[in-house]
């Protein structure tokens, strides 16, 4: 991750030619990270609790003011961007002074500057989901409880759902126990019914399939001396004998329930997609996680 003293931002989405400047106010706080897709979070991205100057190429764009936005006065098309405390994706509203009731969109990802945003922030969301699943299930607890989730509710609270569910799919323990599963699954032997060419049949096994051998059709004509016609009057025997054989299956009781808890976890983030609004941070996140399901 290269840090840069400034970025300028493409947003011909928006209009064509048009762009966003940003300057760091301090060296190591404002980074371009190209695959920051990947990993869920915005490809932009700046410090918590440090300043920034802005400018469009366009002077009749500008930034809705708000905490985190604080416009020239006099020059709106420019001003200060200070992300105070918050940490996360920050979404900013762009405004055409020629258009003022039409409004964009653009989002910025505002790292911690107290731990490391990638590992040490997931490191904590998976261990408040630990302390929480914990406390609200104790394994010697007299009684049992039954949890749904319910998607109606305001997206706040379904994010602080979501983000749990991430951090439990996207730990190491629960990727390596997925792959331990898929290289090394539970299997049982079946017996596959198959027609077998009566040429490549045994005589033992011929012997053993008289009643296909007098009842069976698509028959062919065997000579006088054949044994079968010496010793059983059987005139002629049928092209193919049906027979078994036996395969390994892994169409078993527990693998079937790791796929149900994983069309579960499946189920949960589009429906999160689905709920989450358009565009944003958490409608990406769900989006990436529910491939990554798919995929298992």
């Amino acid at each position: 991750m290269t840090s840069l003293p400034f970025i300028k931002i493409p947003l011909d989405s928006i209009e064509k030619g048009l762009s966003l400047t940003i300057d760091a106010k301090k060296t190591d706080t404002l980074f371009d990270i190209i695959n920051a897709e990947q990993e869920g979070e915005c490809r932009y991205q700046l410090k918590e609790g440090c300043f920034y100057d802005y400018e469009f190429s366009e002077t009749n764009f500008a930034f809705k003011k708000t905490d985190c936005i604080q416009p020239h006065s006099r020059k709106p098309y420019l001003g200060v961007i200070s992300p105070n405390i918050y940490v996360g994706a920050l979404t900013f509203e762009i405004f055409d002074n020629d258009i003022p009731e039409k409004f964009y969109k653009i989002k910025l990802e505002v790292q911690s500057v107290k731990s490391d945003y990638r590992t040490d922030y997931r490191f904590m969301l998976e261990d408040i989901t630990e302390r929480c699943t914990d406390l609200i299930m104790q394994i010697d607890s007299p009684i049992t409880q039954h949890f749904e989730t319910n998607f109606d509710t305001d997206s706040q609270t379904l994010y602080q759902r979501f983000s749990f569910v991430k951090s439990l799919i996207d730990s190491l323990e629960f990727e390596e126990a997925i792959q331990k599963i898929i290289s090394n699954p539970t299997t049982k032997w079946e017996e596959e019914h198959q027609e077998k060419d009566i040429l490549e049949q045994s005589e033992d096994s011929i012997k053993k399939n008289l009643k296909q051998l007098v009842a069976k059709s698509n028959r062919m004509e065997i000579s006088r001396n054949h044994y079968l016609n010496k010793s059983y009057g059987i005139t002629s025997i049928p092209t193919k004998l049906d027979g078994t054989r036996k395969t390994e299956s892994i169409d078993t009781a527990e693998n079937r329930f790791i796929k149900h808890a994983l069309e579960e976890f499946l189920f949960f983030c589009e429906n999160c997609e689905s709920k989450f609004e358009k565009y944003s941070t958490a409608k990406l996140e769900s989006g990436i996680l529910a491939t990554k399901i798919s995929t298992y």
